[in-house]
């Protein structure tokens, strides 16, 4: 499934439905079925994995705000992991028209 969740600037009471929603599509899902879910969360993982060590890889990166709470919660609740941070991630930069590759904290 395709989401995009509320903005940091929507009111709570959005998020709170937002992630009802999500949830209870989660939930209705068969237990033998894989689940993936993709979309823009408006949120970081952050890198501090207390609590969501099964949700968090070692390469979260970003600042948290309230989204991240709502999303690494919910992921914790469903046995969910936001995959993106199970894997360094590279840099890429466009320099003359090439295409050059730097590894994140190498230049």
């Amino acid at each position: 499934m395709v989401v995009y969740a509320p903005t940091e600037d929507y009111p709570a009471s959005d998020k709170d439905e937002f992630y009802s929603a999500l949830e209870t599509l989660v939930l209705s899902i068969p237990p033998h079925d894989k689940v993936i879910v993709l979309g823009d969360f408006n949120a970081e993982t952050g890198n501090d994995r207390t609590c969501y060590e099964d949700v968090i890889g070692h390469f979260g990166a970003g600042a948290t705000n309230d989204n991240s709470f709502r999303l690494l919660t919910m992921c914790s609740s469903l046995n969910l992991a936001a995959l993106g941070s199970w894997f360094q991630r590279r840099t890429y930069t466009v320099t003359h028209g090439s295409l050059t590759m730097i590894e994140r904290g190498k230049s």
